[in-house]
């Protein structure tokens, strides 16, 4: 059977407003064939959340789902919604009602970064917020813009990009010292290579980088970086793809293959998938055009547990 690649795009010709979907999926088998089915259930303001602008969502370890929204803070246990909101002169409140980002990490942080670009991890047992400074390039921020990820330890990882224009690179968290910093050796990069997204694969546990100047992997197994005029691994997707530059949403799917996307033109955002078999690199905006229909962006690709693309 063909993989399935969905991507999570962004189609300007719907409303922009995004809706909770709670979906539930029932497995049977006959004899020939599998098949499934899913079951979705719409969320909204009637139902107790406080804004169909949803910006992020994560799920903690007991199973409560957490929603970013544009007024406030909230947690869904399957019936009921629980608010949190800011409160003036409550420091261990929510700092801003307006929640972009959410990551969830093995210690049940639920890390947040609000519209104004205040970063901090909010206690989901305690319901209190903790504000978390950033040391980078030897200046301490206050405030930054960027996405979370976490590493293969669960680790939360912060991807800076576009607030500070001094500000671009990967800052990961110090619990002693309660602060987010520049010393993870994982991520020391030439200045002029500014990373803006991250991903690690699940065959080689090896680090992809989308940046500015193109594709940066890196081997911790060696400890090298293989980059454009860099290749010290001899990578052979770095090889096939060195001539991309502004290059995001790095994947090595579970079957070897490659997929990101590229905004060099700075036009149109094109989705490259490299056939590690054939050794082909393939442009495959032109097939997403005709799915799609309409103007698109690709906000995210992630790999199934199946083996699929997401």
């Amino acid at each position: 059977m063909a993989a399935q690649i969905i991507f999570e795009i962004n189609n300007f010709a719907l409303p922009r407003t995004l809706f909770i979907l709670i979906f539930f999926q029932f497995f049977w088998s006959c004899e020939a064939e599998s098949q499934s089915k899913y079951i979705f259930n719409h969320l909204g303001i009637k139902d107790g959340l406080s804004s169909e602008k949803v910006h992020a969502t994560a799920q903690d370890s007991k199973g409560y789902i957490w929603i970013a929204t544009k007024n406030g803070l909230q947690r869904f246990d399957g019936v009921r919604f629980l608010s949190f909101r800011h409160q003036e002169g409550d420091p261990t409140s929510i700092p801003h009602n307006s929640m972009m980002r959410l990551c969830m990490d093995k210690h049940d942080k639920l890390w947040i970064i609000t519209a104004d670009f205040q970063i901090g991890y909010f206690d989901i047992n305690r319901f209190r917020f903790h504000p978390v400074k950033i040391v980078f390039k030897n200046k301490m921020l206050n405030r930054a813009e960027g996405d979370f990820y976490t590493d293969e330890n669960q680790e939360i990882i912060l991807v800076l990009h576009h607030y500070n224009d001094d500000a671009w690179g990967i800052v990961t968290f110090d619990q002693k010292k309660n602060i987010f910093s520049d010393e993870d050796k994982r991520f020391a990069l030439p200045d002029d290579w500014r990373i803006s997204f991250f991903s690690i694969d699940s065959l080689h546990h090896h680090y992809w980088y989308g940046t500015n100047q193109g594709l940066v992997k890196y081997n911790p197994e060696t400890g090298n970086f293989n980059y454009r005029g860099h290749n010290p691994d001899k990578d052979a997707i770095i090889n096939a793809l060195q001539n991309f530059s502004e290059t995001g949403h790095p994947l090595l799917d579970r079957r070897g293959n490659f997929w990101m996307t590229t905004f060099q033109d700075n036009k149109n955002v094109h989705l490259i998938f490299y056939d590690f078999k054939n050794e082909k690199v393939i442009d495959r905006s032109d097939q997403l055009q005709k799915a799609i229909g309409t103007y698109y962006e690709i906000h995210n690709i992630l790999p199934g547990s199946d083996g699929n693309v997401w």
